[in-house]
């Protein structure tokens, strides 16, 4: 959206520009207005020719913005609900992978721009899946004697919670690991030229 921008605001920064410094040397207001309209327009379209605007780039940014946002309500509402949960297994479960999921984006916006979208639609179906799940769950704690075997239901939460929190948790060791296949790579290739540098 910015690249979208660039031509508006060069225009812009050059209409007082070019219209002050007409005003002084010819003291016509009228003239310095003209002017500074006119080497706006011009300025402005030959910024957009020469800075072309990446229109993919710009909807790939507003799709992974949203998928984020997204992401990040569903993580804020899991967190507001986990308050209500009486097992402390199952609540800290939830908050912990609540914890770790916007760690989890910005390193990824951090590392791999490019991988934003994907790994917000991947989280989304986690997290989704998961507020929808907690919601019933509370309903089972809320009122066991209307379920049947509430016990083991409330124990199935339990765990799939906690896998939640694993899933979060090795999806962040998942990107670290090639974080660090990258470290170790750049390192080997340096050594070699310390070596030679020595000689």
């Amino acid at each position: 959206m910015r690249g979208a921008n660039l031509p508006w605001i060069v225009g812009l920064v050059a209409f007082p520009v070019v219209g002050l410094l007409f005003f002084f040397i010819t003291g016509s207001i009228l003239g310095a207005v003209g002017v500074g309209i006119v080497v706006a327009v011009v300025v402005g379209a030959a910024t957009r020719l020469a800075v072309p605007v990446d229109s993919a780039l710009d909807t790939y940014n507003v799709d992974a913005r949203r998928r984020v946002a997204k992401v990040l309500q569903s993580t804020a509402a899991i967190q507001e609900m986990s308050g209500q949960v009486a097992d402390p297994l199952a609540r800290q479960a939830l908050l912990d992978g609540c914890k770790r999921i916007p760690e989890l984006i910005q390193s990824v916006q951090a590392h791999d721009p490019s991988g934003v979208a994907s790994m917000a639609a991947k989280l989304n179906v986690t997290t989704s899946g998961i507020q929808m799940s907690l919601a019933q769950y509370l309903q089972i704690q809320n009122a066991p004697d209307l379920y049947t075997d509430s016990t083991g239901l409330l124990k199935t939460g339990q765990e799939g919670f906690q896998n939640f929190r694993e899933f979060v948790v090795d999806t962040f060791r998942q990107l670290n690991d090639a974080e660090v296949i990258n470290y170790k790579a750049t390192l080997a290739a340096l050594k070699p030229l310390e070596i030679q540098q020595m000689r």
